[in-house]
């Protein structure tokens, strides 16, 4: 006997608890959830607060009598345990105990209720019934005392459990509800992140479309200055090199007119044809550049060997040509980087003529390995000191052409004459 005014006794059935000021006996036993099996009258204790330990098949049991010798409540139902994605989330949820509403993300769906009763009375058939507000519309009957739902869509659910005799009024009823969140792309943020991403993504290709404009608008403009100044250069070209060519042929073709017995006919029309192919030449030249039809590096050499072949066969001088490429077929360049190589080879090709008495003109042109454009020329011949300070001096126009088109020179007369040009690769691409 206890200091209380309950007696209780284990026996093979069942603890028996007898209350003193009601004479009444009840018969603690369990439906579903401590078998009889599981009391051995052999080992159990009372606490103080009448909790009843006793020892059973599967260890230790623990029994609340408190809750059987209420004459209003004679059974108990409640969750013995939840189970989210198959990880236990409650475990033996006791009666009496309060389950707070919990939220699951939108990838843990799944859920498995195992829920049992406790009466004060072995007493059978009892029923128990579930129903899940939002998804049943009537009560079911679980399965094994297990309740499975799989699948959840998001949104708020209540699941209700309860539990009695068929002949009784008392209903015992529980409930556990929980929420299930949208997926984070249906959120409010998601739309407003997607929003904010896509109205950044519209900005940008804005930008880069109006970059991209500008920048073709740019070298539309750069092409038709470049269009305008080649024009004008052409125009200045005509006006002083053929207009002053012609203007000398039609004085030199007046005076052996007006006195053809002249001793200097034979040299007025020595000068007459020199000028006349001087005029030819400059004039295939200017028709050259402006074709687009071969505006590639190589085509630059091979009109040069044309070019130097023809002129040396012209004056009959015996020096030997040796013109060598290296450089990809595919290496286009503008009008005027060609323009400005061609008139700097040439006039290394006449200062050696002229002035080096050489028996070899040599070109080689190859790429660097930091991508510029490499152009040797040299020569066998004497040598020469330039004074660049002097105006009109030839290698003086050369440093100027090629510093143009943003290039470099250099030069050692080291057996003959050797002029090394470095071109950078973006300088040589055509932006006509």
């Amino acid at each position: 006997m206890t200091n209380q005014i309950y007696y209780r006794a284990a026996t093979n059935a069942g603890i028996i608890a007898y209350d003193c000021q009601s004479n009444s006996v009840f018969k603690l036993s369990s439906l579903r959830t401590i078998a009889n099996i599981e009391f051995n009258t052999k080992s159990i204790a009372v606490d103080s607060t009448e909790i009843v330990y006793f020892g059973g098949s599967n260890g230790i049991s623990k029994v609340n009598t408190h809750l059987f010798v209420r004459k209003d409540r004679n059974f108990y139902v409640f969750f013995y345990s939840i189970k989210n994605q198959d990880q236990l989330i409650h475990n033996s949820i006791l009666p009496g105990s309060i389950v707070e509403k919990k939220d699951f993300p939108y990838f843990k769906s799944n859920f498995s209720f195992s829920i049992h009763a406790i009466s004060s009375f072995q007493v059978e058939p009892f029923e128990l019934r579930y129903k899940m507000e939002g998804i049943d519309s009537t009560w079911r009957i679980p399965n094994n005392l297990t309740i499975d739902y799989f699948g959840l869509k998001p949104g708020s659910y209540k699941l209700r459990v309860y539990g009695k005799y068929p002949d009784s009024e008392q209903v015992e009823e529980v409930s556990y509800s929980f929420t299930i969140a949208l997926p984070f792309w249906k959120e409010s943020w998601f739309y407003l992140l997607i929003s904010g991403i896509f109205s950044v993504l519209i900005f940008l290709a804005t930008n880069y479309w109006y970059r991209k404009k500008t920048e073709r608008q740019k070298i539309i403009l750069a092409n038709m200055a470049t269009i305008r100044n080649e024009r004008e250069r052409i125009s200045q070209e005509l006006h002083d090199d053929l207009g002053s060519g012609l203007t000398s042929i039609r004085l030199l073709s007046k005076s052996l007119l007006a006195n053809p017995d002249s001793p200097r006919t034979n040299k007025m029309l020595t000068d007459i044809s020199r000028i006349a192919g001087e005029l030819i030449d400059q004039m295939s030249e200017i028709i050259w550049v402006l074709n687009h039809s071969d505006d590639t590096f190589n085509g630059l050499i091979a009109h040069l060997r044309i070019y130097m072949a023809g002129y040396l066969q012209r004056i009959d001088l015996p020096i030997r040509l040796q013109l060598n490429s290296t450089v990809p077929d595919s290496l286009h360049i503008s009008n005027t980087v060609r323009r400005n190589i061609l008139l700097v080879i040439k006039e290394a090709f006449h200062n050696t003529v002229k002035h080096a008495d050489a028996s070899l003109f040599s070109i080689d042109c190859n790429k660097t390995n930091e991508g510029l454009l490499e152009i040797k020329i040299s020569d066998n011949g004497k040598g020469f000191f330039p004074d660049l300070s002097k105006p009109g001096n030839g290698l003086n126009n050369i440093r100027k052409r090629i510093s143009s088109i943003n290039g470099s020179v250099t030069w050692n007369n080291q057996d003959g004459t050797q002029l090394i040009i470095l071109i950078a690769q973006e300088t040589t691409n055509p932006t006509l």
